[in-house]
């Protein structure tokens, strides 16, 4: 019989995995890892496997060849060989390796055994090939410049195959080989020679493809690769990367390096193709890149987990890339860059973080936090946050994250679990992080421990405002812990040198503080370190404990911090009770998991099975789950409450245990009668309350929780109030009738399955142009902010041009003003009709004297001595009539009228020039940014206004920044995104080669075009729209409306960006159907508001829901009603009326703002008379609501 703990689950390949005892899941994910360096990866032929050598070149281990499953990241094979290349065989069922000591094997993977064997004495093996058809092996060997050619049935060294240099003699090993698909040669990059083919048969060369190649480096045994019917050969040599047609020793492609800028370097050092020769995987300058071959252009660049890249493959199909790092491989997904598995950690370290709402186990990585589902197979359910600045603390309710502010955006801030966005960020100063935080009860309030570590702060999490801050501590505090009440707080600080190595007479803040959250008093100290804290639920005791030179855990007296009872065995890194307060769950370095009787101090179960440390604890709300982390990256679930083995029929030894001195014993009997359900109650029922088995057979009810139980528990709690006994059991009761009251949430957005059948397409390239000098930062193409011209000027062209978009028209060319002068800087007049600009002689500092001509006539209409030292930017007003621009050193704003040249205004400057000039949308101020210092400026009374970030409202009259008519998006260089929300709607990047920085962008008025020029001169005209003009038209089905209503509110603000084109391309049909479900809200919302509160309690949840999300979108409209509304003991009602609340009061706009916002951007798109209808509606709503003042906006425009 298998013991009931041991639950059996099918693993992600469906092969059985028994969990430790206790344990219900297991979460992490399989790490591919060697125990020594890996020296190389390949798929194998069907892609759905993947082999991986390691060796000892570098360090110590245990040298090996592994067959890794690709879909469940899980070892299927390995073998002893200290490995430094292997190859499948075509069938998929055997494989090759070379070593180090000069041997080379292959095996049979269905057998199990070793099928081919040969050694080459004192020669280190660099290279194996096998031939299509299994019969050949090929090797190259440190001791011989030449390749051996093997007999893989026999293992005979059929011949060696030397390289006729023609008296050019090798210079190196030759450490890459591989066969041709003809079946008939073998090939092998010779150093000093070339591309060399041999004939198998007769051993003679049959051609050299000269080129330079290396003879060492890292991974150069993947130097060449042979794919497509043509049997093309892509060739790394040593100033790029080539891809040659064999036959006809023809180059196809080439793909440069920057061999020019470091001729000792070699820049693409590997190459890996597609099996169709289609795409082409390589490293360039310690970058692991993916080319696709015929449009020439980079595809994807893939991080790298180490300071260089390892050895890597690309799968034949093309769409998996697998990698060498230090000891691990990892495996991305070609199309959408993403980690194979799909749930693999970026890291090692994986961290429990709590429970969710509905159950689900939140657990964090160094890529953000993970939602996962328990108890079926240990899936992921989907990752809802990406934050490289880290969690570090989750609200009790399970929907809010903190995020610590560790990297951009470097700003601490709250964030929705179920839709990823930003509920509010915390008002911190520049630069501050949160190291570890704590919310209060409520879920209101937040404590945190700020920079440096001896700063706490109090956080409203609705403001985000800061509320006080808690200063005493010396040393960094490592330990929080809130009382269930809220009003009172424990700290703890102490070096982290005392928690690991012991330094005699220590005297520093090596103890706990007590402090009153409300007013920031300190109230107590308490002695003695602590690295865990934690209150029990009634809040009388503190549980304290270090896992340190000094390991104890104690149980203090919340009220006077006396000493209650100290626990024997190692103290703890985290600790926390169970809800009901009997039982202490720690966690420590000692790798277990322990649980102990707080009445007692006696140790209650033992939970092994974490292979390192354990340093992060959670428990479940119910209490029946613990959630625990370790290092190495390992997560489990444990079910507190599981049996050892399967209930037995007779159960009376379990009573009879229940009083057994041994708390362990007495806990093994309760969860037995626990498990053993409704047949354990009239054995329970015959203990009188007040007996010794009392306490216990309460527990076991109370964990057991069905009807009859339930009842049993409220039956108990009906006795004497003034009884012990009866106080108790109301106790239990009242926790089993909180559990039992069903509670709201908001739904998380489920996307449709297949989107991307339903939205329109990515913005395309419709037109691609290059100024006359592009390349090598000397000629720029500068669009006008609108994007129906461009600027092009360049330090080798003698005048400026004036081309039309997209078309590449030249309109107009206006020569320099200076003799031997050039154009360094030009800006086309918002409305085209002039052109501001600088001039430079003999070099790239402008010349100090601004020009402004007629572009039509190309008169200069006036010049002025702009600066001592000369411009370093312009920028026009919004409305043509002003001009500023930034001196060189000594540094400054000078403002002009554009009419006349006139000065208006000058501030001085920093030391360093101002880069960025930019006027605010009204044209009223002005932003001068200059490196991290961005500088406001009020253009009516010249007050400056000093900022710390970037505000979209001034970064708008700029050639580096784009803005439509209806304000919505920011094109910022190739990042378009939404002013609303501050998400990424679409990211052009794609379409300018890798490395080519954009510098200047411009957005049409209606936003349907955008125009983007890099550094090097090379613009592109882009439309956003997406259209698929090869699309059918076809007749939306109510499904698919549906769909598509969903994705232009949901949280991918790319996808709601694509889905709203789509309903514009959808014309009047789009406007009946967005009405119909965004109804225009009363001009007088009295009653509507009434009506909608009292749907909450509706007994249909259709209609709860709808009342919800209008009320929603009333947002503060609706505040002073809900909070009018009679208070209901906790349920369905009072979730949502809460959710009302806060998402009114919150800074950060709600779901039903954004998809009001997004509807009436829709509808201005079309501006179709229905659709003007629409907008009318809108208009004539309550003053102040976001709809109103949104559609009054559209309807001027």
């Amino acid at each position: 019989m298998i013991p009931a703990s041991l639950y059996l689950l099918a693993c992600l390949t469906g092969g059985p995995t028994l969990l430790p005892q206790g344990a219900v899941d297991r979460l992490d994910a399989p790490i591919l890892r060697h125990s020594s360096r890996v020296a190389s990866v390949a798929f194998s032929p069907d892609g759905r496997r993947l082999a991986s050598g390691s060796n000892v070149n570098r360090g110590g281990g245990d040298p090996t060849v592994r067959v890794w499953d690709l879909a469940s990241g899980r070892e299927r094979w390995r073998v002893q060989h200290d490995s430094t290349c292997v190859a499948w065989f075509a069938s998929g069922s055997r494989l090759a390796s070379a070593a180090r000591d000069g041997t080379v094997k292959a095996w049979d993977l269905t057998t199990d055994r070793e099928v081919f064997s040969s050694q080459t004495p004192g020669g280190w093996a660099f290279a194996v090939a096998v031939a299509n058809d299994g019969k050949w092996l090929a090797s190259t060997h440190g001791n011989r410049s030449a390749v051996r050619l093997w007999n893989a049935a026999t293992g005979a060294l059929v011949r060696e195959l030397e390289p006729a240099a023609k008296g050019k003699p090798v210079s190196g090993q030759i450490t890459a080989v591989a066969f041709p698909p003809d079946g008939k040669t073998v090939a092998a990059g010779v150093p000093g020679v070339g591309l060399v083919f041999w004939d198998m048969a007769s051993g003679t060369v049959l051609r050299t493809i000269p080129g330079e190649y290396p003879a060492s480096g890292p991974f150069v045994s993947m130097g060449i690769t042979f794919a497509g019917r043509d049997g093309r050969v892509a060739v790394c040599q040593a100033d790029g990367l080539a891809i040659f047609d064999p036959a006809r020793a023809r180059e196809l492609h080439f793909v440069r390096g920057t061999r020019a800028e470091d001729p000792t370097r070699m820049d693409i050092s590997a190459v890996a193709q597609s099996a169709d020769g289609s795409a082409v995987a390589f490293v360039r300058n310690h970058e692991l890149k993916l080319w696709d071959v015929a449009g020439d252009r980079e595809i994807r660049a893939f991080p790298t987990p180490t300071r260089q890249p390892g050895p890597f493959a690309l799968s034949a199909d093309g769409k998996h890339l697998a990698q060498g790092a230090g000891n691990l491989v990892v495996v991305w997904e070609t199309a959408t860059g993403r980690r194979v598995p799909a749930h693999a950690p970026e890291h090692g370290n994986l961290e429990a973080m709590g429970f969710g709402p509905t159950g689900e186990v939140l657990v964090r990585d160094a890529s953000g936090l993970r939602v996962w589902d328990v108890g079926s197979t240990g899936r992921r359910r989907g990752e809802v946050l990406r934050s490289p600045a880290g969690v570090v603390a989750i609200s009790p309710d399970g929907r809010t994250a903190v995020h610590g502010g560790y990297s951009y955006p470097a700003l601490p801030r709250l964030t929705d679990i179920g839709t990823g966005d930003d509920l509010v960020k915390l008002d911190a100063v520049e630069n501050e992080i949160i190291l570890h935080a704590a919310f209060l009860p409520n879920g209101r309030r937040l404590v945190t421990v700020d920079t440096g570590g001896r700063t706490l702060s109090l956080w409203d999490t609705v403001s985000g405002q800061r509320l006080r801050k808690f200063i005493g501590h010396e040393d960094p505090v490592d330990a929080i812990a809130i009382a269930p009440d809220g009003k009172r707080m424990a700290t703890s600080g102490a070096p982290r040198a005392y928690f690991r190595t012991p330094f005699p007479g220590y005297a520093g803040d090596a103890g706990i503080r007590v402090w009153d959250v409300e007013t920031g008093a300190q109230l107590a100290t308490i002695k003695g370190p602590a690295g865990a804290l934690a209150y029990s639920p009634d809040g009388l005791l503190l549980a304290a404990g270090v896992d340190g030179i000094d390991s104890h855990l104690r149980l203090l007296d919340a009220a006077s911090g006396q000493e209650v009872r100290q626990l024997k065995g190692r103290g703890p890194q985290k600790a926390a009770f169970t809800p009901d307060g009997r039982t202490l769950v720690t966690v420590g370095r000692d790798k277990v998991v322990r649980l102990w009787d707080v009445a007692t101090g006696a140790e209650r179960r033992r939970l092994d099975g974490h292979s390192d440390e354990v340093y992060s604890l959670a428990i479940s709300p119910d209490g029946r789950r613990a959630l625990t982390g370790g290092s190495g990256g390992q997560i489990f679930v444990w079910d507190l409450y599981a049996p050892d083995r399967l209930p037995r029929d007779d159960l009376s030894w379990a009573i009879r245990d229940l009083t057994d001195p041994d708390a362990a014993v007495a806990f093994r009997a309760v969860r037995e009668l626990a498990a053993a359900g409704d047949r354990a109650l009239p054995l329970i029922a015959a203990i009188r309350p007040g007996d010794r088995p009392w306490p216990q057979a309460l527990e076991a009810l109370e964990v057991m929780g069905t009807p009859a139980a339930r009842r049993a528990v409220a039956a108990l709690a009906g006795g004497d109030p003034a009884s012990r006994p009866s106080r108790e059991a109301a106790l239990v009761r009242d926790r089993l009738d909180r559990r039992a009251v069903p509670r709201w949430f908001p739904p998380a957005p489920v996307l449709p399955p297949e989107p991307q059948k339903l939205v329109n397409g990515t913005p395309r390239v419709v037109a691609r142009l290059s100024a006359r000098n592009a390349g090598g930062a000397s000629g720029y193409l500068v669009p006008s902010r609108d994007g129906r011209f461009a600027v092009e000027y360049g330090f080798h062209s003698a005048d400026v041009r004036i081309i039309d978009l997209p078309s590449g028209q030249v309109r107009h060319s206006i020569p320099s003003p200076v003799q031997d002068g050039r154009v360094s800087q030009a800006e086309l007049s918002p409305d085209g009709s002039r052109l501001a600009g600088v001039t430079s002689v003999g070099g790239f500092i402008s010349s100090p004297t601004l020009y402004v001509w007629d572009v039509p006539s190309g008169k200069l209409l006036w010049q002025a001595a702009a600066s001592s030292s000369g411009v370093g930017a312009l920028a026009w007003s919004p409305s043509g009539d002003r001009l500023a621009t930034s001196d060189y050193k000594p540094s400054g704003i000078r403002l002009w009228e554009a009419a006349t040249g006139k000065e208006l205004k000058t501030w001085p400057g920093p030391k360093d020039s101002h880069q960025v000039l930019a006027f605010a949308l009204d044209g009223r101020r002005l932003s001068a940014n200059c490196r991290s210092t961005l500088r406001v400026f009020d253009l009516a009374t010249g007050a400056i206004e000093s900022e710390s970030a970037t505000r979209d409202d001034l970064l708008t009259a700029n050639s580096g920044t784009g803005i439509p008519a209806d304000g919505r998006s920011i094109l910022r260089g190739a990042t378009l995104t939404e002013r609303l929300t501050g998400k990424v709607r679409s990211d052009l990047t794609g379409g300018h080669q890798a490395g080519h920085s954009v510098w200047y962008c411009a957005i049409a008025p209606d936003g349907r075009t955008a125009v983007t020029s890099d550094k090097f001169g090379h613009l592109l005209v882009w439309d956003l729209t997406g259209a698929d003009t090869t699309r059918p038209a076809t007749v939306l089905k109510p499904s698919d409306w549906d769909e598509l209503w969903q994705l232009l509110g949901g949280p991918d603000a790319g996808l709601a960006y694509r889905a709203g084109w789509r309903l514009t391309a959808l014309g009047d049909a789009a406007v009946a159907e967005l009405v119909r479900r965004l109804p225009p809200v009363p001009a007088d919302p009295t009653a509507h508001i009434g009506e909608q509160i009292a749907a909450l309690d509706a007994s249909d949840p259709a209609v709860r829901q709808a009342g919800t999300d209008r009320l929603e979108l009333l947002s503060t409209i609706a505040v002073r009603a809900l909070e009018r509304a009679t208070p209901r003991p906790p349920g369905e009602w009072s979730d949502r009326v809460k959710y009302l609340l806060d998402q009114a009061a919150r800074s950060t706009p709600s779901r039903a703002k954004v998809l009001a916002v997004r509807t009436v951007e829709v509808l201005e798109r079309l501006s179709s008379p229905t659709a003007r209808a629409a907008l009318a509606q809108y208009a004539a709503g309550p003053a102040g609501h976001v709809l109103t003042t949104d559609a009054r906006a559209a309807l001027r425009r």
